[in-house]
Order: structure tokens, then C-alpha cells, then sequence
């Protein structure tokens, strides 16, 4: 049965792709990050710490370093890709266009630190002032046009399309045109309170 729900799931949505932090996102920090970002260093440039995932974890979230699902607005995804003076690392090799790959995709489908449970929560001790925790919103069941269902939470909306990552922590992006009418409205209404909370003070 467990086997059917997968490869129905993945038949209609179409998995995004499965950037993990351990074996793909850590090992390129601790080559271009740990000098200067991390306790075993005993840098903490910035006031950001890369090695204890804890307090990465509270720099992960829609007013960190790195902003779940949004590559544009992270801060850690550009310094890493820019050239320059504020090019990250300033010295050594550049970061590779497999890496910059990785990275992003690990923050478009929610910069997960481990398998289902995203970042944030408590108070950074970066440069940055304390934010309040990510909400993570319940599983629902998502329908697709044809009628098949899928229990997901919703994560964001990308141009025309909703980012969905279910209890396991599977992402997927569907076309609105591919969900029910129900789902579509659905996606509109988390997407809408998604933004009145992300302007919240």
C-alpha cells in the first residue's frame, strides 16, 4: 500500500528534487564557510555559525541568512555566488556551479537541516535580532485535476505553481493548473496568510 502512494504521488506532482543538508549542503559550508563561521574555528564572522546546527537553524527563516523556499531574498545564496569585494569566501576556490546547484536547490525546496523539520525557533545569536519561529502549517490533503489526492503541507507559492513537502519530507511543485479547483483556492488562501505574516513586525 505504502509502495502505491508513493508512485501515485509521484506520478502527479513530480518531485523537485532532494538536495539533503548532511550528505550534499554541509560538506560544501565546511570547504567555503567553516574558516570564518564556525565554532570549531572559533570564527564567528557576522555573528553566524555554520557548525552548530542549532543556531544555523535559528538563521533559516523569512528574515535569516537563508529564507526557505526563496533563493532570491537569501542573503548566504548571494554573497556565495556574487564576485567582488563582497564575494563569499573573499579567498580560496570559488564556490562550483555544482555546488551553487545544490544550493539551491536545497532552498527552494525549504532548506531543511534534517529530513522533514525545518530551521528557526529560537534566538539567533547573530548580528540580527531575534524572530519569531516559522509556522508550520498542517497536513492537508491536496487534489489534484483528476481526482487523486495527496497529504502535503503547503510551503509556498513559486510563479503559477504550489510548493507542497509532505510528513516525510518530500517536496514537490505542482502547476496550479494541475490541482482541483478546491486546492487552487486552497493555495491562494495559505499564500495570502503566508505574506500577512511574513510583513509582521
Amino acid at each position: 500500500m505504502l509502495l502505491r502512494v508513493v508512485v501515485i504521488t509521484a506520478g502527479i506532482l513530480g518531485h523537485v528534487g532532494a538536495a539533503d543538508f548532511r550528505r550534499d549542503i554541509r560538506p560544501i559550508l565546511e570547504k567555503h564557510c567553516y574558516e570564518c563561521h564556525s565554532e570549531k574555528a572559533k570564527k564567528e564572522k557576522a555573528g553566524y555559525v555554520f557548525d552548530n546546527l542549532k543556531r544555523f537553524g535559528n538563521d533559516i527563516d523569512p528574515r535569516g541568512v537563508v529564507v526557505p523556499g526563496d533563493v532570491s531574498r537569501s542573503r548566504l545564496f548571494e554573497v556565495m555566488t556574487m564576485t567582488g569585494d563582497n564575494q563569499m569566501p573573499p579567498n580560496g576556490p570559488r564556490v562550483s556551479p555544482k555546488e551553487i546547484k545544490l544550493l539551491r536547490e536545497w532552498i527552494e525546496e525549504g532548506a531543511l537541516l534534517e529530513a522533514g523539520k525545518a530551521g528557526g525557533g529560537g534566538a539567533a545569536k547573530s548580528g540580527l535580532a531575534a524572530r519569531p519561529a516559522v509556522v508550520e502549517l498542517p497536513v492537508e490533503d491536496w487534489v489534484s485535476a483528476d481526482g487523486k489526492t495527496v497529504k502535503a503541507r503547503f510551503v509556498r507559492m513559486s510563479g503559477d505553481a504550489v510548493v507542497i513537502r509532505t510528513a516525510e519530507g518530500r517536496v514537490f511543485k505542482v502547476p496550479m493548473s494541475r490541482l482541483g479547483a478546491a486546492s487552487q483556492e486552497r493555495a491562494k488562501e495559505r499564500a495570502k496568510a503566508a505574506a500577512g505574516l511574513e510583513e509582521k513586525p
